[in-house]
């Protein structure tokens, strides 16, 4: 075990330190979507022990390693059933969750028990065996009391207790009471201190502060000058909120959060819960420190003192910012010594001298190393996606562009490697949301096309988060019209700038780039050969209705917003399924069986609706999963027969260049 793991370093240096691209070849396409079999990766307190979670072969293994030694000491069955997190309480126990209980172990697996279980011996409800059902996680290991944990309990009606847990006796002790107060998750600065609570209602979430005295809790509100505001989260103004709640609390009573108050783009400033006094942390004057619902932002806090110590955002690409000086140090290291990866910090031991890193960039998954800041050694432990690795991949080039009216876009291109073909067959791939956006990173559709000879094409249309609230808000009322405009300016930029085959445009986009792909073939058919639309909603209307029916408060108050008009009329001319005499040009239609979010109706109406009007379109249901389509072996057979389609479909009979059958 030793030998492996000793030939794993070698190996993974060896692949970092040259970056090498050993296999150009046709990659399997359920590669780009396989998940890592280890997960969970913590650094012991004292920072001389590693560990890890490892599904093998169907068993559930921790695995712990000497970091000095660069040895496994132990691989240890544990529990069936999924472990959902892991943690070091001090160097030699550790505590996993599983499926709603929490167990502690010894670091050489010995002495193995539950912690807290999720059935209720207590309650006396004398309803279902159900209503004994509770759910836990850990919320904070209170480094400073080795005795005991802070736990939040989840009963069945989804309200929350935080109970103090003591590691040897089980004895539990209530610290904050959601029960009688209806809270279903609690807010704990970094340090284990209950601050606010969290009720979930059907139009959002509801924010309260707790009496550290009485332990009565009411609403919770921010004061900013001679003003009050509300940080809850509705559907219908979300998008517009000028301070957004990151659920972030420092140990020195600073509360972060999102504001675009006199600004653009959002900034990410602090509260002191206290003095009420406010300070900006990060303002960039193109991107947003976080999107309105926060995420697209990490904050770290220091495992010491419990304060500040970084943040990342994503920029164009990611960006980093540290007020920890050893973490500061340890990045710029790294930085140095492998400019071509980026560095997320993970986790760090207590004295902030080794860190667990992932590394990685658009070309590589990327391995999880531990850094010492001391001598700035490096020591590599693990693949995350090891076949895939060994191919080269292409590079993810950052493309901007002026669309008809003036505005400023981005997105991000992929060119296949060492094709020197003047007449390059293009994949547009709108992102879904569309209240989202694309990254500058390893993408799964880009990479597969691009491997098959094709360029691809990823466009932030106006619309997409992180580029401003001007941006976001240019695609209320527009998901069919700006959005789309956006994109087919996108791609006539990018054939005028690159050797792009304007006959072989094609289209191929998931949940709403699936909904673009339909209404980009309606608008622009002299620009698009043929597309592949999955899990895409195509009667909008009928799926408002069922938001609402279905009292989905916050969703359907959030797309009432962002659909920007509640006219019936309105809401057909922009669904597909009402539209189907428009699209003229090859379709293919996929959809997962047991869709929740969109469901399958929509597919197979529009696959109906099309075929009345002799339309050339194609049905695939996809057995066995959801909207995510996320089986990496259901998407792999969705690529390859996108791939064939558009090959039948193209104007050149041998297809991409470097084009396979399978």
């Amino acid at each position: 075990m030793n030998k492996l793991f000793l030939s794993l370093i070698i190996l993974l240096s060896a692949q970092i330190c040259t970056a090498q691209d050993s296999i150009n070849s046709i990659i399997p396409a359920d590669l780009f979507f396989e998940h890592s079999l280890k997960s969970d990766f913590k650094i012991a307190p004292g920072g001389d022990y590693f560990a890890e979670i490892y599904l093998n072969n169907g068993t559930t293994e921790l695995v712990i390693i000497d970091i000095n030694d660069r040895k496994v000491l132990h691989q240890i069955p544990l529990a069936k059933g999924t472990i959902d997190d892991l943690y070091w309480v001090n160097d030699e126990r550790l505590i996993f969750e599983s499926e709603g209980r929490i167990f502690i172990i010894d670091r050489d697996g010995k002495n193995t028990r539950m912690l807290v279980g999720h059935i209720d011996f207590q309650e006396k409800s004398k309803g279902s065996a159900y209503s004994k059902f509770k759910y836990n996680h850990v919320v904070n290991l209170l480094p400073g009391n080795k005795d005991e944990i802070l736990v939040e309990t989840f009963n069945y009606k989804g309200f929350a207790n935080i109970e103090k847990v003591n590691l040897f006796t089980g004895e539990k002790t209530i610290v904050a009471d959601g029960t009688e107060s209806e809270i279903n998750i609690w807010i704990l600065d970094s340090h284990g201190k209950v601050r606010l609570g969290a009720r979930k209602e059907d139009s959002g979430i509801e924010f309260f502060e707790i009496n550290q005295v009485t332990g009565d809790v009411r609403p919770f509100t921010i004061h900013i000058g001679d003003k009050a505001y509300s940080v809850d989260i509705k559907g219908e103004t979300v998008m517009n909120q000028e301070y957004t709640f990151f659920r972030k609390i420092s140990a020195d009573d600073k509360l972060f959060l999102g504001s675009t108050a006199n600004s653009d783009t959002r900034k990410l400033i602090s509260y002191d819960l206290r003095t009420r006094n406010v300070e900006t942390i990060i303002a960039d004057q193109n991107y947003d420190a976080g999107d309105f619902f926060g995420s697209d932002l990490e904050i770290y806090t220091s495992p010491d003192t419990g304060e500040l110590a970084g943040i990342k955002f994503e920029g164009i690409t990611p960006y980093y910012k540290w007020f920890d000086k050893s973490l500061e140090q340890g990045h710029q290291e790294l930085m140095e010594q492998f400019p071509a990866y980026f560095h997320d910090i993970i986790d760090t031991d207590v004295a902030k001298k080794r860190f667990v890193v992932h590394q990685w960039n658009e070309r590589k998954s990327g391995n999880i190393v531990v850094f010492d800041l001391a001598d700035t050694t490096y020591t590599p432990i693990t693949f995350l996606n090891e076949d895939l690795d060994t191919y080269q991949l292409t590079k993810v080039r950052s493309i901007s562009f002026t669309t008809r009216d003036g505005e400023r876009v981005s997105g991000y291109l992929n060119i296949p490697s060492q094709n020197n073909s003047k007449n390059l067959p293009l994949v547009v791939i709108p992102h879904g949301g569309p209240w989202a956006r694309d990254y500058f990173e390893l993408d799964g559709f880009s990479q597969f096309f691009a491997n098959r000879g094709y360029a691809t094409l990823r466009i932030n249309f106006r619309g997409s988060t992180g580029f401003g609230k001007k941006f976001l808000k240019a695609g209320i009322s527009a998901i069919n019209t700006v959005m789309i405009d956006d994109i087919a300016d996108g791609v006539s930029w990018t054939i005028d700038k690159y050797p792009i085959d304007a006959a072989e445009v094609y289209l191929f986009g998931h949940s709403y780039g699936g909904y673009a792909a339909y209404m980009s073939l309606m608008k622009y058919p002299q620009l698009y050969n043929s597309a592949v639309a999955l899990s895409a909603p195509t009667d909008i209307k009928s799926w408002m209705k069922e938001l609402k029916n279905d009292e989905e408060g916050f969703s359907y108050e959030f797309w009432n917003a962002a659909l920007g008009d509640k006219n019936s009329n309105f809401l057909k001319q922009m669904s597909p399924v009402y539209l189907a005499q428009n699209i003229n040009k090859p379709l293919m239609i996929v959809h997962g069986r047991f869709d929740p979010v969109v469901p399958l109706e929509h597919a197979e109406n529009m696959y109906e609706e099309l075929k009345k009007e002799d339309k050339d379109a194609t049905l695939r249901v996809i057995e066995g999963v959801g909207h995510s389509l996320e089986d990496s072996k259901s998407m792999g057979y969705i690529l390859e027969q996108a791939k064939e389609f558009f090959t039948e479909n193209s104007k050149n009979s041998e297809g991409a260049s470097n084009s396979e059958s399978y």
